[in-house]
């Protein structure tokens, strides 16, 4: 399962609640998305509940690296 993050006030928090089947639908959901510009840092990542309260830079580098 993968979903839409976004970075909004330093922490990175789910866009919205639609959970995608692959990476590849989850990129073109956001890539649709006119809200998003290069500042709101948006990306498709594996889901994780953590992200409704959001977390920071370092906990989505670390989930990588694990996996």
């Amino acid at each position: 399962m993968w979903c839409v993050i976004w970075n909004r006030d330093g922490k990175y928090k789910m866009f919205t609640n639609i959970l995608f089947e692959s990476e590849k639908q989850a990129i073109e959901f956001k890539n649709k998305q006119t809200q998003f510009r290069k500042k709101h840092d948006a990306r498709a990542v594996k889901y994780n509940s953590k992200y409704f309260l959001g977390i920071d830079e370092k906990e989505i580098l670390e989930q990588t690296s694990s996996n």
